[in-house]
């Protein structure tokens, strides 16, 4: 059976201060359901320009699954050995999912599934569609980014999938728009593969130079794995050194609330059964990190009322 990943996110204020109320997802569930029921329109335009749509799915905790819908830049069609274009009807589009399920203490967990929408996504239409000022954060295991911070950092080495290096966009830093545009130029060598790559300053070379040369990889690795989400890569490790000069070896990848779930192929062609599936291995995940949930989060003590719910439809 295919293995997905799951990752657990943590819904906070914009401010990026813990909510003071348990979020309502499902009122925004059941205002998805109703709005589907009155055949409203759920589509958002991302700023990007990418079509998103929300779908309400039953499942044990509030859940749903956001399309991503692609009318442009659609994969190739085989037929014995012939390769030809994969063409739509006029209003058709693909759909790639990403199933979400709502948990407590605010958490999200978040099944990707090969170009499904990210949890930004997410962000962008709680925001536009229902109108909450939230935004979405990682779980962390430990605040491993915080640890990095205060290290003298020596080496950095990455693993992506060669088709998942176009979602390395880094907005600010010119060194790592850099890296990321070499690793693209990487991935068309190995169509199908995984592209590794690393940077490191080297054991020769004067002081200065070595410093700088960690003080160049510090921001690489802040700009890729704070914009870039971590489930993208199938390696993210820094070494460095810590004010007591010890070596510290940190593997990213280990430090954000990330699961392996396996998914059976076999109803792929029956939406409903591949939806159950998949929210059922959401549920499976959660079963496995929520005594870890425990110990990272606070349960909500606040009575703070969360606010009204209302679904704003796409006018197109």
């Amino acid at each position: 059976m295919p293995q997905r990943r799951v990752q657990f996110w943590r819904i906070v204020a914009s401010d990026l201060t813990p909510l003071p109320y348990d979020f309502p997802a499902q009122m925004i569930c059941d205002a998805l359901g109703v709005a589907e029921r009155d055949h409203k329109n759920r589509n958002h335009e991302c700023t990007d320009g990418e079509v998103v749509q929300a779908q309400q799915f039953p499942a044990t905790h509030p859940s749903l699954i956001l399309y991503l819908l692609r009318r442009q830049n659609l994969p190739r069609r085989e037929n014995a050995g012939v390769v030809t274009r994969l063409t739509l009807a006029r209003g058709e589009s693909l759909a790639e999912a990403t199933y979400i399920s709502f948990f407590p203490r605010n958490v999200v967990g978040v099944l990707y599934n090969q170009m499904g929408p990210s949890q930004g996504r997410l962000e962008e239409y709680l925001r536009k569609r229902f109108g909450l000022d939230v935004t979405i954060v990682p779980v962390y295991r430990e605040d491993s980014l915080a640890i990095i911070e205060g290290l003298k950092l020596s080496s950095v080495r990455i693993g992506i999938p060669a088709d998942q290096v176009q979602f390395l966009s880094p907005a600010r830093g010119k060194k790592a728009k850099n890296f990321a545009a070499s690793l693209e130029q990487m991935s068309k060598l190995v169509d199908g593969g995984v592209v590794e790559a690393g940077l490191s300053i080297g054991r020769l070379g004067p002081a200065s130079e070595r410093a700088s040369a960690g003080s160049k990889i510090k921001g690489v690795v802040n700009q890729l794995f704070r914009e870039t989400e971590l489930h993208r890569y199938t390696k993210a490790v820094v070494e460095g050194r810590d004010a007591t000069n010890e070596k510290q070896v940190i593997n990213l990848l280990h430090d954000r609330l990330i699961q392996s779930v396996e998914i059976s192929d076999q109803a792929q062609d029956q939406l409903d059964q591949t939806s159950e599936r998949s929210l059922e291995a959401l549920e499976s995940a959660w079963d496995g990190i929520d005594d870890v949930i425990d110990t990272l989060i606070e349960p909500i003590a606040s009575a703070t009322q969360h606010p009204v719910i209302s679904f704003t439809s796409a006018t197109a």
